[in-house]
């Protein structure tokens, strides 16, 4: 995988991991929101061609810099193609998020797999961060941990436990973010366990 740095309009709109700078420009207009290449031409009132040669995409080579590589309009097909397939497969995954559910946290096996969405806060409790030392454990990968009262679709108590990584914490600069703007979704429910 190569890494791309984007550049639209002389501001750095970051470095993407992609095969080809065309692909990076598909994981940059995606990022950004938009469906397509097209899409994002359209928004901005221009045309395809336009758009791409607003964009400065440029592979990086060695530790002292980049190389700049040439997009082509007519290679934004394949880009599109990308951002489709994506689309469709983030479309599947989206329906098949499940995740352990246990009937006792002294449970060593999960007694049921859920989605985690049926475990709804009906009660507008917060979640909180726990104090669970996640080095030394399968965990060690996260850098917080929280919970967030919950409850099943049968009416039982219970709690969701979320594992987030360094990037969902902390904003591009490495400062902490606001527990408000954490991914608090489906991806990052780890269990639930029933109270």
């Amino acid at each position: 995988m190569r890494t791309f740095k984007i550049i639209a309009n002389d501001v750095e709109m970051g470095a993407y991991q992609a095969n080809s700078s065309m692909e990076a420009v598909a994981a940059y207009v995606q990022d950004a929101g938009y469906k397509s290449i097209e899409d994002a031409a359209d928004v901005c009132k221009q045309t395809v061609e336009e758009f791409l040669g607003d964009l400065t995409v440029s592979e990086e080579e060695s530790e002292d810099g980049y190389v700049p590589e040439v997009i082509t309009p007519e290679n934004y097909q394949a880009a599109k193609a990308l951002v489709e397939n994506t689309k469709k497969e983030e479309s599947k995954m989206e329906k098949k998020i499940e995740v352990p559910v246990f009937e006792s946290n002294c449970n060593t096996g999960a007694d049921f797999y859920a989605d985690p969405d049926t475990f709804e806060n009906k009660n507008n409790e917060n979640a909180e961060p726990t104090s669970r030392c996640l080095s030394g454990t399968n965990d060690f990968w996260a850098a917080e941990e929280w919970t967030e009262p919950v409850v099943a679709p049968d009416g039982r108590g219970a709690t969701k436990y979320y594992l987030f990584a360094p990037e969902d914490v902390t904003d591009d600069d490495g400062m902490p973010l606001e527990a408000d703007c954490y991914p608090w979704d489906g991806y990052h429910v780890s269990r639930i366990v029933i109270d």
